[in-house]
């Protein structure tokens, strides 16, 4: 069962399944926790949730989710399809 975790930058609540959109990093990923903190984990770094840069785009949703959402993309954007920790 997801968890709430945070919010975005709208005040939108964030799940550990949610689909997030950042910002400043123009990547779409799912939360990881790391230790006791949820954040993105790219390319072996660990970024915790910062609201004020993040936009919610699915409550819940799955790595299915994200890949689908990348193959219609047609923007020049990162998507963080490594998996969920």
């Amino acid at each position: 069962m997801a968890i709430k975790i945070s919010h975005d930058k709208n005040g939108r609540k964030i799940f550990s399944d949610s689909i997030l959109y950042d910002e400043i990093a123009n990547e779409y990923f799912i939360p990881v926790k790391v230790g006791s903190q949820w954040g993105d984990e790219f390319l072996g770094d660990f970024y915790p949730l910062k609201p004020s840069e993040l936009r919610l785009i699915k409550s819940h949703g799955d790595m299915e989710d994200l890949q689908e959402m990348m193959d219609q993309n047609t923007e020049d954007v990162v998507f963080n399809v490594k998996g969920i920790i």
